[in-house]
């Protein structure tokens, strides 16, 4: 059963995204879903619709996989860490470079269980990568929350 105290949490974790995926992939029910997390079924549902790198879930059954797959999944990974309506005004080099590094190091379904770092370092080597300034993140630290940005500054 999920950690939470039943009540007014706006925003799911990643740790409850993660689980929304597995038990999709497992064909649970919003519903069911919904109960382990403390959550109303239309939290569920919204987060998919809203969430969703894909276009297989729509209503809990299974859709075609769209072609934009990629692209939606970084746009996903981005608005994690900064939600829309989010000014990019103040944002640094720095910060963009972090928030990058944080996301290319998620691993992707769509690599293989590998991250798009991984991949570049294969394809491009590290002297490439460290001019780019990419760099690789532990997979224990990889934080894709707003607080990303708000404690390294």
């Amino acid at each position: 059963m999920s950690r939470y105290i039943p009540g007014n949490q706006k925003h799911l974790t990643l740790e409850d995204r993660k689980y929304i995926e597995k038990s999709l992939n497992e064909g649970l029910a919003f519903k069911e879903i919904a109960r382990y997390l403390c959550k109303d079924p239309t939290t569920i549902s919204k987060e998919i619709k809203l969430h969703r790198m894909d276009h297989r879930y729509r209503k809990g059954t299974p859709m075609r996989s769209g072609l934009k797959g990629g692209v939606e999944n970084a746009h996903t990974l981005l608005r994690m860490v900064l939600p829309k309506g989010t000014s990019f005004e103040f944002l640094t080099q720095w910060d963009v470079n972090l928030i990058v590094n944080h996301i290319n190091a998620t691993p992707r379904e769509s690599l293989g269980g590998r991250t798009p770092y991984d991949m570049a370092l294969e394809c491009y080597g590290e002297a490439l990568l460290k001019k780019l300034q990419l760099r690789p993140i532990d997979p224990d630290k990889v934080n894709l929350t707003p607080k990303l940005i708000r404690y390294t500054r």
